[in-house]
């Protein structure tokens, strides 16, 4: 799975609809946001959520019909609807190299889902999704052609940490530096 850090939206849990869940579910939904790609993909697997989770296998499907407008499902994968925005990573914008990763994660999926319709409710113009799936050759030619979905993230965190408490996000797990 790619991303190993990823925000936590804490408010969510106050809206009336996350209230209204079973824990189970809000813990299944918690798992399936934690786990999945930068787009919002992760391969559906009742047994791999069971084991993760240690919610019993035989209440997963349950659980997956509680939460059931949070994704679309197509053949064994998931798209987590409000992963993109929930990450900061919306709109999409060509200029970030990781705005660049997920529209090829979603282009993977393609045969698995409608890309249109992702494309529709994310509101991103298929030119620009088109364009982003463009590799650009690197100026500098002393250095290897690298896979550009390879990023490195160098993290200042004595940065970040002002900005995540500003937008209410969790910075507990951050060391301090």
């Amino acid at each position: 799975m790619s991303g190993d850090i990823k925000f936590s939206v804490k408010t969510k849990w106050e809206l009336e609809e996350y209230q209204n869940l079973s824990p189970e579910a809000g813990y299944l939904l918690y798992y399936l946001n934690d786990r999945c790609d930068t787009a919002g993909f992760i391969q559906y697997n009742p047994k791999h959520f069971a084991y993760f989770t240690r919610i019993p296998e035989e209440k997963i499907e349950p659980l997956m019909q509680e939460i059931q407008k949070y994704y679309w499902r197509e053949n064994k994968w998931l798209w987590l609807k409000d992963h993109i925005e929930d990450q900061r990573n919306a709109p999409i914008n060509l200029k970030k190299t990781v705005h660049k990763a997920i529209c090829r994660n979603i282009q993977q999926r393609a045969r698995d889902f409608d890309i249109d319709k992702i494309l529709r409710y994310l509101n991103v113009d298929k030119d620009i999704f088109q364009r982003a799936l463009i590799q650009k050759p690197l100026k500098d030619t002393n250095r290897e052609p690298m896979d550009t979905l390879s990023i490195d993230y160098a993290l200042d965190t004595s940065k970040s940490n002002s900005y995540r408490q500003s937008e209410g996000l969790s910075t507990s797990h951050l060391l301090d530096t």
